[in-house]
């Protein structure tokens, strides 16, 4: 808020909000992983996609779990697009928070007791044991390193001491994988729901997802399972499944496949997997063994947030290191993301890892537009959970007209891929027997499984903007 208020634009202050949650949440995110920004201009330029994401090196794969971090050259490159104010300015909180301290949350904490592939650091474990919520948290070190960067631009990360340290530590990357790491800039897919346009990022990011789940919602008219809980979990489980089937078969680095985009978002093939629901009933056919160690391990610790500012342009962010704290790996001051994981197992997936290709990724921050501009923004974190997560908040502010703040408080459930089983959070009120339906439900304590939803919505007749910001881990919204 405070780069907005001494004039800089929503692009500027996503940079600066994206280095302090590397500072604030190293769990989540940082410079040692990526992520994707969507922006919408509104002042007639055309919305853009910034695919900052890691990718595989060059050499031989197999090789390790991690990446070629592109956080520091992606919040560069839409600085250099956007930004207005200096690249210093927007830095020097997430070097004022690394320096001088953070408090520590309950889910930091939380994270770090979790997290059995850390090194023993001291500041992370002072005396051997997590460091409680409450405390401190001092990063001398990684405060530093952004001391380098701000100073000396990105080429202090991919070039230099800090490449030649991520290079000691994981030898698969060479200083030439970092040195040519390059920012995607795409266009933005686009679909329809309701009385909006849903614009999301293309493979291989999981926007081709969540426009399918939500044009087969529509077109199955969901808005008729409002008050049925479990019927609109179940509907919602299955298109989600459709679509996740169609995404194993057809979605991968659009680079190294040819990914049919145009044809499995036309309205033909949207009608066709309608054509695959028949009820509730869940079909064989669309349970599908999990590809990726990702989502076999289940990740799902990522960031997300969403900028608005005094002209209207929004920006949806998502930022991650896949793995809670990545693949463990420290490195200066930082983690290393371990994205390489959600590559597919299966060796004719379109999916498969190659050398210089980035993995499919759930990710999806997305904004939704009326009468072409911004309305709502919105994303969430969760892993292979996001698409559905992201897809059952829409419905519910679209469809079903519930309070935003309200809606995303709501317990909510996720119908798995691979097993005839409904996850749902405490408190979740089924109405209905499941086992009349064939289906198993399983009560998950642990409510950070099933995201983080975080938006904004412009009321598009007061211009009036509220936010919500789910209950389920950290976060909060203020506009002014």
């Amino acid at each position: 808020m405070r780069i907005i208020e001494q004039g800089g634009n929503a692009v500027d202050a996503a940079i600066a909000v994206s280095f302090v949650l590397g500072v604030a949440e190293p769990y989540g995110s940082g410079i040692g992983g990526g992520g994707t920004m969507l922006i919408h201009p509104n002042n007639g330029e055309d919305p853009v996609v910034y695919d900052y994401r890691e990718t595989a090196p060059e050499g031989t794969l197999p090789s390790s779990d991690i990446g070629i971090p592109g956080f520091v050259k992606g919040m560069y490159k839409v600085h250099d697009d956007f930004g207005t104010k200096n690249m210093e300015q927007l830095m020097d909180p997430a070097i004022h928070f690394a320096a001088n301290g953070v408090t520590v949350s309950e889910t930091l904490h939380h994270a770090l007791e979790e997290s059995e592939h850390l090194p023993d650091l001291n500041h992370y474990f002072p005396d051997g044991e997590p460091i409680e919520a409450g405390e401190v948290l001092v990063q001398k070190q990684l405060a530093e390193t952004l001391e380098d960067i701000k100073e000396n631009g990105p080429s202090a990360f991919y070039q230099g001491d800090i490449a030649s340290a991520i290079n000691d530590e994981e030898e698969d990357i060479k200083e030439n994988d970092l040195e040519s790491y390059e920012v995607e800039v795409k266009e933005p897919l686009q679909g329809e729901f309701g009385d909006y346009e849903v614009l999301a990022p293309p493979p291989p990011s999981g926007g081709i997802m969540l426009i399918q789940v939500l044009e087969m919602a529509e077109s199955l008219q969901i808005e008729d399972t409002k008050d049925h809980p479990l019927d609109f979990s179940l509907m919602m489980g299955l298109i989600n499944r459709i679509s996740y089937s169609d995404r194993l078969e057809n979605v991968g680095d659009p680079d190294y496949t040819d990914v049919p985009t145009d044809e499995m978002l036309s309205d033909d093939h949207i009608n066709h997997l309608v054509s695959e629901v028949n009820g509730l009933e869940l079909s064989e056919e669309y349970r599908h063994d999990l590809e990726s160690d990702a989502d076999i391990e289940d990740h799902g610790d990522t960031t997300h947030f969403v900028v608005v500012d005094k002209n209207g342009m929004m920006v949806s962010v998502t930022n991650t290191l896949s793995s809670s704290f990545g693949s463990g790996e420290y490195v200066n001051g930082f983690f290393l993301n371990d994205q390489l994981k959600n590559f597919s197992n299966r060796e004719d997936s379109p999916n498969r890892p190659e050398p210089g290709k980035r993995p499919f990724s759930y990710t999806t921050p997305t904004i939704l537009t009326k009468n072409g501009s911004p309305a709502i923004g919105i994303g969430s974190a969760g892993g292979r959970k996001i698409t559905s997560m992201v897809a059952q908040q829409l419905v519910k502010m679209i469809k079903f007209n519930e309070p935003i703040q309200e809606s995303v408080n709501n317990p909510r459930a996720f119908l798995e891929f691979n097993e005839d089983i409904l996850q749902v959070e405490p408190d979740y009120v089924l109405l209905k027997n499941p086992e009349d339906l064939g289906i198993e439900v399983q009560n998950i304590g642990n409510t950070t499984y099933f995201g983080s939803v975080q938006g904004l919505v412009i009321n598009d007749e007061s211009g009036e903007i509220h936010g919500f910001s789910d209950n389920n881990r950290d976060g909060t919204w203020m506009s002014k």
